[in-house]
């Protein structure tokens, strides 16, 4: 509730465990979810799917990169 009378209460501190509980959420599904894939697909399968996503990649961000769009 004193998120929703005053957001930048604590900005800073709020910043940071949330991005503490994204990492830990990102480093479980790595774990989980991609160690999974790679067992159960054929070496040959994902480095197609490696290829699309580079290609991909390059394609729509000028190079691999994160980018935020900006909305007007």
């Amino acid at each position: 509730r004193a998120f929703e009378r005053d957001p930048t209460t604590n900005l800073g501190e709020r910043l940071s465990a949330f991005g503490e509980r994204l990492k830990a959420h990102i480093r479980k599904e790595e774990h989980l979810l991609f160690e999974r894939i790679q067992r159960l697909m054929e070496p040959a399968v994902l480095e197609a799917i490696g290829v699309g996503l580079r290609q991909f990649s390059a394609r729509e961000t000028n190079g691999p990169s994160c980018r935020i769009l900006s909305h007007p």
